[in-house]
C-alpha cells in the first residue's frame, strides 16, 4: 500500500477533503489540513523586539537581623 500527495495539492484543496489513492481499493482521506508558521524566539529578536533586563540584589540579610543592635538595619520601635 502506497500513496502520496504534495504540499501544493493540500494547499490547493482550500479546506476540502483530499483523497489519496493507495491501491487495492484503499484510500486515505485528509479532512482538515492546517499549515502554520512556527515562530522562534530569535525571530522576535531579529524582527525588532527589544528586551529590557533589570537585576536587583537584596543584601539586607547579609547585614544581620533587624532586631540585633549591631545590625546596619536595626529597627527600634
Amino acid at each position: 500500500m502506497s500513496g502520496s500527495t504534495t504540499m501544493g495539492e493540500l494547499k490547493a484543496a482550500n479546506g476540502l477533503p483530499v483523497d489519496i489513492d493507495c491501491g487495492n481499493s484503499k484510500k486515505i482521506v485528509i479532512n482538515k489540513f492546517l499549515c502554520q508558521q512556527r515562530v522562534s524566539f530569535l525571530d522576535y529578536i531579529f524582527g525588532g523586539c527589544e528586551i529590557g533586563v533589570h537585576i536587583a540584589i537584596d543584601y539586607t540579610m547579609s547585614n544581620g537581623p533587624t532586631n540585633d543592635p549591631d545590625s546596619l538595619h536595626y529597627y527600634t520601635p
